[in-house]
């Protein structure tokens, strides 16, 4: 996890929008193997919002078709919902804040 926090740390700082996506889909699909399926929720809806490559999409996209099929619809809802109010900076920063603690 260490390694795609990094990686998320320098694309946010660089400004690279696809670096910053792709870090953040490492870290949801992590997210999801340790059980926090909830956050890694809440990062699959909003990174699914910005540009990505095929490959990054299409791992979203399978991600959070798992997760909208095996958690409360309410979560997706509710993590669809927070999308429409986090930028991609408000998120990375969050992520970062959780992990290092």
């Amino acid at each position: 996890m260490k390694q795609h926090c990094d990686r998320l740390k320098s694309a946010i700082s660089l400004g690279a929008v696809p670096a910053a996506v792709n870090a953040l889909v490492c870290i949801a699909e992590e997210l999801i193997a340790r059980g926090e399926t909830e956050r890694a929720a809440d990062v699959l809806a909003l990174v699914l919002c910005y540009p990505m490559s095929r490959d990054t999409r299409d791992l979203a996209d399978s991600l959070f078709i798992t997760l909208e099929s095996t958690i409360c619809p309410r979560v997706i809802v509710d993590a669809k919902a927070r999308a429409e109010d986090l930028t991609l900076d408000d998120l990375a920063l969050e992520i970062l804040g959780e992990l290092a603690e």
